[in-house]
């Protein structure tokens, strides 16, 4: 009868132990996603641009790894979160795949030289940046990756981004509408 006693309490707290810790694990992953932005996407500047997560927020996500997976894909439209959950879940899922690509960048001319902002590219998004709106990105690539991620982790189907020259030549197209160049 003592056996038993002690069986059951063992029993017991493995199942508490083990209940709380992974509360306690997914009220961390929430925290860490409310405190993404778009500061957590770094680029740096060396001889071409860069993107790095140095930021701790993101690297932290990154090593929960996929079991952040569920939350991760609940914030993804939001739209000051799109991009860093985007690469987020790109380096938790396909880091051997982007590192080769890496970020793409294009820039926007006014009056075909003024700099007006860059559009960068990654894993088949792309997002800007400007001196009067600063980062933005378009509803159109907040659905893009939040289809693109649905469809791969949740219905396990098979899907493709946009490659990095289509969306090259949709950003100079539109780029050639807003900012035309206009000979003096």
């Amino acid at each position: 009868m003592k056996i038993n006693k002690t069986l059951i309490f063992i029993f017991f707290h493995l199942i508490t132990t083990l209940s709380f810790g992974q509360i306690n694990s997914e009220n961390r992953t929430s925290e860490l996603i409310e405190k993404l932005n778009w500061g957590s996407i770094k680029i740096d500047c060396q001889l071409i641009l860069i993107l790095t997560q140095t930021d701790s927020v993101s690297n932290e996500l990154v090593k929960i790894g996929k079991p952040a997976t569920e939350k991760l894909l609940s914030s993804i439209k939001v739209p000051n979160k799109t991009v860093a959950i985007h690469i987020i879940l790109t380096r938790i899922y396909e880091d051997t795949e982007q590192k080769a690509e890496g970020l793409g960048t294009v820039y926007i001319y006014k009056n075909c030289k003024e700099l007006h902002g860059w559009h960068h590219v990654y894993n088949g998004i792309f997002w800007s940046w400007n001196s009067e709106e600063g980062e933005s990105i378009n509803q159109n690539q907040i659905d893009s990756a939040f289809t693109y991620w649905h469809k791969k982790l949740i219905s396990k189907e098979p899907v493709q981004m946009q490659n990095r020259k289509e969306i090259f030549s949709i950003l100079d197209k539109e780029a050639k509408i807003k900012f035309p160049c206009i000979d003096e």
